[in-house]
């Protein structure tokens, strides 16, 4: 019974501190208490058993299932809450992007029906090529910022829209090692910002930038 108390107490000792990190340390203090006893008792002629060991073993490999599950776990709550705290930062730049892009369009339509009228009343050559250039560029302008608007509403509608962005940073995490994200916001260098200023000491380096419609897919394929 003493054999016995002494090898399940440190074993649940050990199994109850077990994490993803540290799963093949715990196991090899687990074979070493087990030798350790078995040897202290060798003259009782007193030993527990290696189907026991293995038991334990067996337990331990349980824990270590559970702790990488709650981390697992933790991660995912870590990526979703992102994921929120993102969409609502998008959703605030396609708004403010949306009110200056509208702005815009008014400018050119008010300056459109002004050109417009000018044509109407002029009677000089020349005046007439240049107002008609001037329509023609304003028409354009018009043009490319409906289509802004466009994608404006196609990025707010499909959320699988958005950048993948590759970095480094030798600083922090050494020499050949990249990370590899999405973010969906509409200026990517400032998610890249927030990532230097929050979590590493060093600003990271930017290898690529790139804009997808399905961005996550992307990611993975990469990955």
């Amino acid at each position: 019974r003493q054999i016995l108390r002494s090898f399940n107490n440190e074993c649940e000792v050990l199994i109850d501190k077990v994490t993803y990190q540290n799963f093949d340390s715990v196991k090899k203090r687990i074979i070493k208490i087990h030798a350790d006893l078995n040897k202290l008792n060798t003259t009782q002629q007193v030993s527990i058993t290696f189907q026991y060991l293995d038991l334990k073993i067996d337990e331990l490999y349980l824990a270590y299932e559970y702790a990488r599950k709650k981390e697992e776990e933790k991660e995912e709550m870590r990526l979703q809450r992102e994921q929120e705290r993102e969409e609502k930062k998008l959703a605030k730049e396609i708004e403010e992007k949306k009110k200056i892009v509208d702005k815009e369009i008014s400018h050119y339509n008010n300056l459109m029906q002004s050109l417009k009228n000018k044509l109407k009343n002029t009677v000089s050559e020349d005046e007439r090529i240049n107002l008609e250039k001037e329509i023609e560029e304003t028409e354009k302008n018009i043009q490319e910022k409906e289509h802004e608007k466009k994608d404006l509403d196609y990025r707010e509608a499909h959320s699988s829209a958005g950048y993948v962005y590759i970095i480094s940073n030798i600083g922090a995490f050494g020499e050949d090692v990249l990370k590899i994200g999405v973010t969906r916001r509409l200026e990517p260098i400032e998610r890249i910002k927030e990532l230097s200023s929050a979590s590493v000491p060093f600003v990271y380096d930017i290898h690529a930038l790139i804009f997808s419609y399905e961005a996550y897919e992307l990611e993975t394929e990469l990955h």
